[in-house]
């Protein structure tokens, strides 16, 4: 049988276990998370209600999660996932600015003396801007 743990050791080391919680149910809303204050009752309660799990369940859950808190695999994991997620958000913008290049090359090609008006038309009003501003 797994060990249950008290309200203070959650009270004092919720903020260490709150990205645990988030990571076990994605779903928590951040607000209502933090509004249990690290309330052990309050936050079994607000995970049962959203996860439909038994509170007795939930309990449990939250031993077995604050008794990872501190190992040094899991903290060497979580950075990695860290790392990685970064890193794919940087491949996906820069997969957004490939095709946003492959667009715009698509539709020079289509019109090429319509893109070259329009060059024209920026170069001028941007000729005229800075124009303007070395003769002050």
């Amino acid at each position: 049988m797994t060990e249950t743990i008290d309200a203070e050791t959650i009270s004092r080391d919720f903020e260490r276990l709150r990205p645990a919680l988030k990571a076990e149910w994605p779903d928590l809303d951040d607000d209502e998370l933090a509004g249990t204050g690290g309330d052990l009752d309050k936050l079994v309660e607000l995970i049962a209600q959203a996860t439909g799990y038994t509170k007795s369940l939930v309990r449990q859950q939250i031993t077995e999660l604050h008794g990872m808190l501190g190992n040094p695999v899991l903290e060497r994991l979580e950075e990695l996932a860290g790392r990685l997620e970064e890193r794919a958000r940087e491949l996906a913008d820069h997969e957004l600015v490939d095709k946003g290049r492959a667009m715009a090359e698509e539709k020079v090609r289509a019109n090429p003396l319509q893109s070259v008006l329009w060059a024209l038309v920026v170069g001028l009003v941007l000729g005229l801007l800075l124009g303007s501003r070395r003769g002050r």
